[in-house]
């Protein structure tokens, strides 16, 4: 038999490849080098992070660093860099970075059910996608949180979720729209654990906490509607009506299936189909958010034999549209119009998650039909039984009685 998911495995890796020979033959014809990210210097993003760290350490605010702009719980792992000169700090975040996103490409794998060359797999993917590599060339914290998702997605106990939430939020926030799934999904306790973990993480930074209050609501006036890499960026300003009302929507459908089903499979996969609307509203969303969507991918894998054939294709073929190398293609081929193919093919991807749900839902509706075979174990001529296995009394009757 063969492993859960392997030919959408195949099919995406595929498509990925293919666009890289495009990149290549592209080059060839029009005599442009490939150059992969947009490079300014080596760890543009992180250098903000560490001057952040350092203005700390000072007694400062860190947000007069002009782009630091997450919550003040993103400091820590800087805050342990800090003592370093930045370029041995630089590639130590690098370094940390890339066994991060690993580490987390193989939890996702391997609690989807992958093995062996299926884990190797779907690890080549996730580095050979455009948004690793530009979170790696920027030193983004992205692959931190990265991590602390996939261990809320696939860790079982109900407090070491929590925390892992918990933390993936207080490093960015846009990990917030998972929080009410898992806390359907493990209950109470998880909320209490989560709130505890966010109470001392805040408490301890609770200088910074109140600055970042005003500072999000600023830059959420500022950039709402500014153009970017996000799909908001390219739709305009209805999208984000479009956007609450996905959320609505799943949120329903997430409470619909898990009360008619509850297999581990369908579990991973609504919670990791959260990733998308995460994706709607951040700036820059290809370029480093984008990793965590390998999570997606890899959790709908089980559930490939529920599937068409035309679906697992066309699905892997989006994945692959999403992960393209965007920037090659802009710079060998001098038309920025690339920029676009990896946010809309996000955007049909959320409506077909929401389409699969839909399948999945009216599946569990369905009534299930019986064989009409006789009970194992018994005769051609067995009593009909009730429910319990006990012959029916109807049938102990003496015909005609």
């Amino acid at each position: 038999m063969k492993p859960a998911g392997v030919r959408r495995i195949h099919w995406r890796f595929a498509f990925l490849g293919l666009s890289y020979l495009g990149l290549c033959y592209a080059s060839l014809l029009l005599q442009s080098d490939i150059q992969l990210v947009v490079r300014f210097f080596l760890g543009l993003d992180f250098k903000e992070f560490y001057d952040a760290a350092h203005v700390y350490l000072a007694g400062g605010n860190p947000y007069e660093v002009a782009r630091f702009v997450t919550p003040p719980a993103s400091l820590l792992p800087n805050l342990l860099l800090a003592p370093f000169h930045f370029e041995t700090a630089r590639d130590l975040w690098c370094a940390a970075s890339v066994l991060m996103l690993g580490a987390g490409s193989v939890l996702a794998a391997r609690a989807a059910g992958h093995r062996g060359a299926d884990v190797v797999l779907t690890v080549a993917f996730l580095f050979t996608a455009f948004p690793a590599q530009m979170l790696i060339e920027r030193g983004n914290i992205d692959a931190l949180v990265f991590l602390l998702l996939a261990l809320a997605l696939t860790l079982r106990p109900a407090w070491m979720s929590a925390a892992a939430w918990a933390l993936a939020v207080l490093t960015k926030i846009y990990p917030v729209l998972l929080g009410p799934f898992l806390w359907r999904l493990h209950g109470r306790r998880w909320l209490l654990v989560a709130l505890a973990v966010a109470t001392v993480a805040c408490g301890a930074f609770w200088r910074e906490t109140l600055a970042y209050g005003p500072h999000l609501l600023m830059r959420a006036t500022e950039q709402l509607f500014e153009p970017n890499l996000s799909p908001v960026g390219y739709f305009g300003r209805g999208f984000h009506i479009f956007a609450l009302a996905y959320v609505a929507l799943n949120l329903w459908l997430d409470r619909q299936l898990l009360a008619r089903e509850t297999t581990a499979e369908l579990r991973r996969f609504l919670g990791s189909a959260w990733i998308v609307p995460m994706l709607f509203f951040p700036r820059d969303v290809l370029a480093y958010v984008g990793v965590s969507l390998v999570m997606v991918f890899v959790a709908l894998d089980p559930l490939e034999h529920r599937l068409q054939r035309w679906q697992r294709l066309g699905l892997a073929l989006l994945e692959a549209l999403i992960m393209i190398p965007t920037t090659g293609l802009v710079f060998v081929t001098d038309e920025a119009q690339w920029y676009q193919i990896p946010r809309v093919a996000l955007f049909v991807y959320g409506l077909a998650l929401v389409a699969i749900k839909v399948q999945l839902l009216r599946e569990s509706q369905a009534p299930a039909v019986l064989p009409a075979t006789a009970a194992p174990g018994r005769g051609a001529g067995a009593l009909p039984a009730d429910g319990r296995g006990i012959p029916s009394p109807l049938a102990l009757r003496p015909p005609g009685g």
